[in-house]
């Protein structure tokens, strides 16, 4: 009761700010997206050194896959040069839970933009891992599930979320500079959450583009200095150097067609290996005709190597189809079917919690699929 208590009193608090801009002047926004949708999930070949012989599971279950909403809004200074300010957060739609680990708060910043030097922020903001939205199908602002998006294979190490790189992000100062000869940039530092213990604790990200609206250029490079380590090495850290490159070309006859490439490596004394690094590729493929879009992507997550050298039969394969039909502007009905298939000693898995299913400690070697059906609506 207290989370829908919460949620009444903050969209009572928003309406009535919308309601007060409409007084005071323009510049204020209440917005967000649904998404939501029936999903079975079956796996197959999961194995660990606890058990001998591989099990399966299976499961239908109610997803959500990224919804929103967000209050936003700016006030004019002299010129061209405004404040602004933009308050995002998540929720599940189908739970209604809001404020966990898979609803948090999501961008949220305040800061000064320009149409002639650019923007700048500072808060918590999206850095690196869903920035190459416009190459590919990414399952996170079209209508598709999470599952058929290359995060998949292209955020972590070896394991689903083992040292993902880059995510939304607290505590960062990020310039966005405006467009020139169809080429711009983003540039963030962020203060990391330190300790005296951690000192020094930092993330740098840079991500240049060229988008002439038919060709698409991208480079993002993330480092992240003295993070934490994971399980029982929490208390040591490692740094974390991640690059994707990407090109993508839209036809006339509305094809899309991308490739991405991206390399995450991790070193240090939080490392158990001392370094470890994975890279991983995939192929996106967009056809749009109308309210009609039809997408494709395979990738490949290629051995990791641990300390110089390969892991044997440590890579894994995806594979996603879809279609999505828009009903208007605002509003697109979603299937798909996304599969992940591991190595021996692989574990990939769909990288958003919500899109899985439990397994037990140290399961590999297995295969997982999905099949979709679900709603986006924007508003």
């Amino acid at each position: 009761m207290k989370r829908f208590a919460a949620l009444g009193s903050l969209g009572g608090w928003a309406l009535c700010a919308v309601a007060q801009a409409q007084t005071d002047g323009p510049g204020l926004a209440l917005g967000g997206q649904i998404k939501v949708g029936v999903q079975h999930l079956h796996y197959s070949g999961v194995h660990t050194d606890a058990i001998s012989a591989p099990v399966n599971g299976r499961n239908t279950i109610m997803s959500d896959n990224a919804s929103w909403f967000y209050v936003r809004g700016e006030e004019a200074l002299d010129g061209q040069t405004r404040v602004f300010f933009h308050l995002e957060h998540g929720l599940l739609v189908n739970t209604g839970e809001m404020g966990s680990a898979l609803s948090p708060p999501r961008t949220q910043a305040v800061g000064f933009k320009n149409p002639q030097w650019g923007r700048v922020l500072v808060g918590r903001w999206s850095t690196y891992h869903s920035a190459d939205a416009g190459l590919s199908h990414n399952a996170i602002y079209d209508a598709g599930p999470y599952a058929s998006g290359t995060l998949n294979l292209l955020g972590s190490i070896g394991r689903s979320l083992s040292y993902f790189a880059g995510g939304i992000l607290s505590n960062l100062l990020r310039y966005d500079s405006p467009r020139w000869a169809h080429t711009g940039f983003s540039a963030t530092y962020g203060f990391d959450e330190q300790s005296p213990q951690q000192a020094g604790k930092h993330t740098l990200n840079f991500n240049p583009t060229y988008n002439d609206g038919r060709l698409v250029l991208y480079w993002n490079t993330l480092y992240r200095a003295r993070q934490s380590g994971e399980g029982e090495r929490r208390d040591l850290t490692h740094d974390q150097h991640a690059n994707r490159f990407g090109v993508a070309y839209a036809f006339d006859n509305g094809i899309k067609l991308a490739w991405l490439w991206d390399r995450n490596r991790v070193a240090g004394p939080a490392i158990p290996e001392h370094s470890l690094r994975r890279d991983a590729w995939a192929l996106p493929f967009i056809y749009r005709e109308g309210p009609h879009l039809w997408h494709l992507t395979y990738g490949e997550a290629r051995p990791v190597v641990a300390d110089g050298r390969p892991r044997a039969a440590s890579g894994a394969r995806m594979f996603s189809v879809g279609y999505e039909y828009a009903l208007s502007k605002r509003s697109a009905l979603a299937l798909s079917y996304s599969t992940v298939s591991n190595q021996a000693h692989a574990a990939y898995d769909f990288w958003y919690p919500t899109n899985n299913l439990p397994l037990p400690p140290g399961a590999e070697g297995f295969r997982t699929q999905s099949i979709y059906a679900g709603i986006k609506h924007t508003f």
